[in-house]
């Protein structure tokens, strides 16, 4: 039972901190007791294992590219007749996880995603073409072991192999007897089936017996790897509990986490009757009853558990050397013993290489929050389709609606809003307890299992006090019609069923799944804008996911500021902070200036934080922590002292700009969810980004020559140097253009002196060589460092980079109505308002019906009557229609008050509620009709023209069809497909289409002359028959078809 569930990412700390206290839980179970030759000991204790911090802090970490550690140590102890060395040894370095749940790894920050997999246990299923029934018992490591039903017969596989063996055979060499067996098949009734189809058909003896003897053999080769080696056939707890489940009695074998040959025969019997008696039913494999969640401890775990291993066996071959004159003399060293690399090299390779392990999205809070709160499927062979698609049982679990796009729909989802992991690792979801219809919810929130679900019944969050109204009730998985009296859970809140990126879209109910999916993810794509405010319309949940970002510092205890700057914050704490936390505001007063008048001649601990101005980020865009100043302030813990705002208590979640918009075509430019936007906006500076780019270079003396660097570089005019100071490197805060020099550098060739290099004299004729640093876009420059390592010098300049919006950048907003930047109206052109508001964007009215979202028509409108009154509004995404209240009735009543206060008329027309007559600017004349105005929030991706356009010269070229390589990684060339051709065609570019489809194509032969006749100022070369076309000829020759090519027709 939870009071309250709020914190983001609870459970991937939870589960780290688990991993710290037991994860070398194998250390204890593996006994190091070696005596050697020279009859010394050598032990290890357990229990008392020490944890160090490493050398480096996080932001030292970041900047110097290093990884953020913490040192293990392990006590060893060395007997010799009556001497004892004691020491502690280091085992390793292991990758430790910040305050914000990611790791900082070679200066990156990564974070490791959670993983879903079928939990260990036994399974039965139907084959649908076969229709066979089959039977899956899963370990933890190891092999699995199958069971299928054929012809009426039972037989055993190894992993889904080839190899079928019968499966009494197979019981017999395990260690059952054939009486044990058989008096088990015999309580059931069907005596056919085991007489004829599980004993031995064969009636030759003869056969029989070498059938056998192979059978036995192979039996064998099972036996060695399965039972006999307990490691290969490991169930665990989790496994133990479900087959016992299913199979015998709970009490049985409680302790015994491995298989035994009993769960085999237990399985037989229970997959007879799945397929004959069909008195048991079979498992559903997608149900989540049957899935857990590994998180970061496991995974780590599970990797580590190896390395460990192989510690112990290096342990035990270096002692075997240790002389014994070292032990008597003391001078052996016990850290030589423990080699460190083990555990290093396989946890950062694991958090490096591992798909599982990704850098972390930096774009926007939302974006870091999601994508630790992913779940995925690792393994290939289960991406099938029953997988991807929604299953009942994810209800409250898993969002039904947030998961990738593409190849990967439905194997990377998100977790819900208020979800929770049992110790097992199984998803529950939190409820409400109901007593005859009346919500007890002082009594906290339940968190309930999947399988714990059966024949309850839950209702959804109302507000409806009416016990004896039906309303949808869901049981078992369906939704069916029940009394409120009759409930005994009900939901939390109305968003428990989806994820957090989903949730900040409002009137979600309006919206179709596909564009809430669409909205959901291009908000994780929004980026920080220079004019970004907070919207008119929100959900609720902003805060919750600012605290759990890198983008804010959160007070971990009641403090008390006493000085904050961007680069320093000093706090102070007292002992005692149970009584800061008191809800009563006026007992809460009293306290404060208790503490306060009491320590002011005492001395309090003081907490110093320091922090970088500007931190590196994985995405390079630039974001500055914010503060508001105060002489002195008291925070509560859980409180946001530091975030990325710029207003007073402005702790919210801001990714874009409310702004005036207005749904109208307009002269074509809008086609296709293009946009037009106002000049205003680009020269107001509100969607410009910033964003961070380091230039490095490195001073190396070498055989070569010396290098240089200086602000009189020869070789260079002055122009190209005015930005560079004395020292040569480039002035900071000033602003360079582009294709400028930032470093002046160059290179002093060495005079070659001996006979056999004469001929590198002459061709060398300079002396000097220019190798200054050139800056490729308009910047600034902000900071300069200088790193030494022996006699190299590497020096690194970082820069910021101003993006304003131009056309074919990406705008959206939060409903997934996305669109392309076409057109740049001056503000003089665009549509304006009664009272003389201009427009700022023009979205086109027909990509809302076709979409199905029609929410951003409800923010719109609200958010105009928010701007004029002055308010802000937290809007539910589903409506509970309580008194008919629904989302319409609520905007038109805050136009109608808008109305009335601010005397504007027009803001509300029953004729036409939501639109107003607007104006041209072009001629000043009103509009036939009235259009749709408002304040939708809108927002700028990372999707920028300037990324994504390309151009080449020369190139790769594909070997089969000697067509230019597709894509910008590739240095591919321009998709000429059909629809660029059939544009071509219509204005009649004959000679345009032909040069695109041949000399700048796969024309192979005139393409190396098109390059000479241009540089001799010839006339291009005429086109010869396109290399695809002849495999095309060839691919119809292997078919058997003649085809020729008459050139002369």
């Amino acid at each position: 039972m939870l009071k309250s569930y709020n914190n983001l990412i609870k459970i991937q700390k939870r589960s780290y901190k688990y991993f710290i206290e037991q994860g070398f839980e194998k250390l204890k179970l593996i006994k190091l007791d070696i005596e050697n030759k020279y009859k010394y000991k050598i032990k290890t204790d357990y229990f008392h294992i020490k944890y160090k911090k490493g050398k480096y802090s996080i932001d030292e970490c970041i900047i110097k590219n290093k990884t953020y550690t913490i040192r293990i140590y392990i006590p060893l102890e060395i007997y010799y007749k009556q001497e004892v060395i004691q020491k502690y040894v280091k085992l390793g370095e292991m990758p430790l996880m910040t305050n914000k749940t990611n790791f900082i790894i070679n200066g990156n920050k990564r974070i490791l995603l959670n993983e879903i997999t079928r939990s260990t246990g036994i399974y039965f299923e139907k084959e649908e073409k076969t229709k066979n029934s089959l039977c899956t018992l899963i370990p933890q490591s190891g092999n699995w072991i199958n069971k299928l039903t054929e012809n009426g017969s039972i037989y055993t596989k190894i992993n889904k192999g080839e190899l079928k063996i019968p499966t009494i055979t197979f019981l017999e060499f395990l260690g059952l007897t054939r009486k044990k067996i058989i008096k088990s098949l015999k309580k059931d009734d069907n005596k056919l089936f085991y007489r004829e189809n599980l004993l031995e058909k064969n009636q030759n003896i003869k056969l029989q017996r070498l059938k056998l003897n192979l059978e036995y053999e192979i039996c064998n080769l099972i036996y060695n790897n399965l039972i006999k080696n307990n490691g290969n056939s490991d169930i665990g707890k989790i496994g133990r509990n479900r087959i016992n489940c299913k199979l015998f009695k709970k009490y049985l074998w409680k302790d015994e986490e491995f298989i035994k040959p009993e769960d085999i025969l237990g399985g037989t019997i229970y997959l007879k009757n799945v397929h004959f008696s069909k008195t048991k039913k079979k498992d559903d494999i997608d149900n989540l009853n049957n899935k857990r969640i590994r998180c970061i401890g496991e995974l780590l775990e599970k990797e580590l558990e190896p390395s460990i291993n192989n510690i112990f066996e290096n342990i035990t071959l270096k002692l075997k050397k240790i002389k014994n004159t070292s032990i008597k003399s003391k001078k052996y060293d016990t850290n030589l013993l423990i080699e460190n690399k083990f555990i290093d090299e396989t946890l950062k390779k694991f958090l490096s290489i591992s798909p599982l392990c990704q850098l972390m999205e930096e774009k926007n809070p939302l974006s870091e929050t999601s994508h630790k709160r992913k779940i995925t499927y690792r393994a290939k062979s289960s991406r099938n389709m029953s997988i991807r698609e929604i299953h009942p049982s994810q209800y409250g679990k898993i969002c039904p609606i947030q998961t990738t796009e593409g190849k990967n729909a439905g194997l990377i989802l998100s977790f819900t809003n208020n979800y929770a992991l049992s110790i097992n690792g199984f998803i529950m979801t939190p409820f409400y307890k109901m007593l005859k219809g009346k919500i007890k919810s002082k009594k906290g929130t339940f968190l309930i299992l999947s399988e714990q679900e059966k024949n309850l019944k839950f209702l959804p969050k109302s507000l409806e006090n009416n016990i004896y109204k039906e309303t949808l009730t869901r049981k078992n998985q369906a939704f069916i019609k029940s009394k409120r009296k009759h409930g005994n859970y009900s939901e939390i809140s109305n968003n428990q069923t989806i994820s957090i990126g989903v949730s900040l879209i409002p009137f979600l109910e309006h919206d179709d799944a596909n564009r809430a999916l669409m909205g959901a993810s291009m908000q994780q794509q929004a980026i920080n804008i220079k004019g970004k405010e907070n919207p008119i319309i929100d959900t609720g949940i902003e805060k919750e996911i600012l605290k759990s970002t890198t983008f804010t510092d959160v007070t971990n205890k009641s403090v008390l500021i006493k000085f904050i700057s961007k680069k320093k914050s000093i706090m102070s704490r007292k002992n005692d902070n149970k009584l800061i936390t008191i809800n009563n505001k006026s007992k809460y007063e009293k306290i404060k200036r208790n503490i306060t008048n009491k320590t002011k001649n005492k001395k309090k601990k003081e907490k110093i934080i320091i922090s970088e101005l500007i931190k590196k980020s994985n995405q390079k865009i630039l974001t500055i922590k914010e503060f508001y100043k105060q002489k002195e302030r008291w925070m509560k813990k859980g409180e946001i002292f530091k975030n990325e705002s710029r207003r007073k208590n402005n702790v919210t979640l801001q990714l874009g700009k409310n702004i005036l918009t207005g749904y109208i075509s307009w002269e074509g430019y809008n086609f296709e969810d293009a946009i037009v936007i106002n000049k205003n906006i680009i020269d107001n500076e509100i969607f410009t980004s910033m964003y961070l780019k380091n230039y490095r270079t490195f001073l190396i003396n070498n055989k070569l020559g010396k290098v240089r660097i200086t602000e009189k570089t020869p070789l260079l005019n002055i122009k190209t140097i005015k930005n560079i100071e004395k020292n040569g490197l480039g002035k900071i805060g000033k602003e360079i253009k582009k294709n400028s020099i930032i470093i002046g550098k160059y290179l002093k060739n060495k005079s070659i002196s001996k006979k056999e290099n004469l001929i590198l004299n002459l061709i060398l004729e300079n002396k000097v060589k220019d190798t200054s640093v050139k800056i490729k876009k308009k910047c600034e420059i902000i900071k300069t460092k200088i790193y030494k390592y022996q006699k190299i010098y590497l020096i690194s300049m970082m820069t910021i980079e101003k993006r304003s919006l131009e056309t074919g950048d990406k705008l959206s907003g939060r409903h997934g109505n996305k669109g392309i930047i076409s057109k740049i109206l001056p503000a003089e052109d665009m549509p304006y308002t009664p009272d003389g508001k201009i427009l700022d964007i023009i979205l086109n009215p027909l990509g809302i019906p076709s979409r199905m979202n029609v929410g951003q028509m409800f923010e719109s409108m609200l958010g105009l009557a928010g701007k004029n009154l002055k308010e802000r509004y937290t809007a539910e995404i589903f409506n509970s229609n309580e008194n008919n209240i629904t989302s319409e009735f609520i905007t038109y009543k805050k136009l109608i008050e808008a109305k009335k206060k601010t005397k504007k008329n027009w803001l509300f027309n029953p004729n036409n509620p939501g639109k107003i007559s607007l104006f041209d600017g072009r001629n000043g004349k009103s509009f036939y009709q009235p259009i749709t105005i408002g304040y939708p929030y809108i927002l700028k991706l990372i999707h920028l023209v300037k990324d994504k356009i390309t151009a080449r010269l020369i190139g790769p070229y594909s070997i089969i069809t000697q067509q230019p390589l597709r894509g910008k990684s590739k240095k591919g060339g321009q998709r000429i497909g059909e629809m660029e051709v059939w544009a071509i065609e219509g204005f009649g570019g004959a000679y345009n289409l032909q040069e695109l489809l041949t000399l700048k194509s796969d024309d192979s032969k005139n393409r190396t002359k098109t390059l000479n006749n241009i540089i001799n100022g010839k006339n291009l070369p005429k086109p010869n028959i396109p290399h695809s076309f002849l495999v095309l000829i060839k691919e119809m020759q292997c078919l058997c078809i003649k085809v020729k090519i008459y050139k002369d027709l």
